[in-house]
């Protein structure tokens, strides 16, 4: 039989005999609606908690990482490590002419893609009897991110491939070395390009060096969107180019 016990502010809770827990639920009106609230909305609560540590996350993300000061762009068959990618990041950012954002870092970010040509596929299959050792799948990908990057306008200074020069060559997006240096060097590729090797860094900075030396340097014009279509940020890439490939 169930006894009834007052306690102390006058309510009453239930003591059961069996042993039963007491239910103290039912005598608060924060617990009953906590209860009811929970019963009705436990996913909704879920889910919308689970979206703010997403937004909270991406939030310190963007917080802890630097802000580019420009955009470089790899595209050809070398393949960074790590190591080689925060050494190639460090070189630029010494090259650098100044700090273009005055947040008192340089910060160069590296975009790069790794993509060989037919006849590199080839000569892989070839040097390796008949079995490439290149997966062909993640090639061709790598080829359509940088085409959808490209089309975009996010960056304006690429260290590419001869091979895929050629194909930007062809899209009629770079702009003459004439009008971005004031001159063209003699030692240049052709009117839009400058091979890495002839570059004024070259040999002072070994993050260079690890990369094909017919790698070329070149630069777009700016696009109708992205961040090249900024003006300051267009000027930023223009004085990278010219420091890369003139040391000025």
């Amino acid at each position: 039989m169930a006894q009834d016990t007052k306690i102390p502010g006058g309510d009453h809770i239930e003591i059961r005999p069996n042993g039963d827990s007491i239910d103290f639920t039912s005598q608060s009106k924060f617990l009953r609606w906590w209860d009811n609230y929970w019963y009705h909305y436990k996913w909704h609560t879920i889910i919308a908690l689970f979206a703010l540590f997403i937004v909270f996350f991406c939030v310190m993300q963007a917080i802890n990482n630097p802000k580019e000061d420009t955009i470089i762009v790899y595209s050809g068959p070398f393949a960074f490590q790590a190591e080689e990618m925060e050494d190639f990041r460090e070189a630029m950012n010494r090259i650098m002419p100044e700090d273009f954002d005055g947040s008192g870092e340089k910060y160069t970010e590296i975009v790069r893609y790794q993509i060989y040509s037919d006849a590199e596929l080839e000569a892989d299959r070839i040097a390796n009897g008949g079995q490439g050792t290149i997966n062909t799948a993640y090639n061709a990908k790598q080829f359509s991110d940088f085409n959808s990057f490209m089309s975009f306008g996010e960056a304006s200074v690429y260290f590419v491939s001869e091979y895929v020069y050629e194909i930007i060559k062809s899209r009629g997006v770079l702009k003459p070395l004439q009008e971005i240096l004031g001159e063209v060097p003699e030692n240049a590729y052709d009117e839009y390009a400058v091979r890495l090797k002839d570059t004024h860094y070259y040999a002072m900075e070994p993050a260079l060096r690890m990369l094909p030396e017919d790698t070329l340097v070149c630069i777009t014009a700016p696009y109708q969107l992205g961040s090249s279509s900024d003006p300051q940020m267009y000027n930023r890439s223009v004085q990278m180019f010219n420091a890369i490939v003139l040391g000025k």
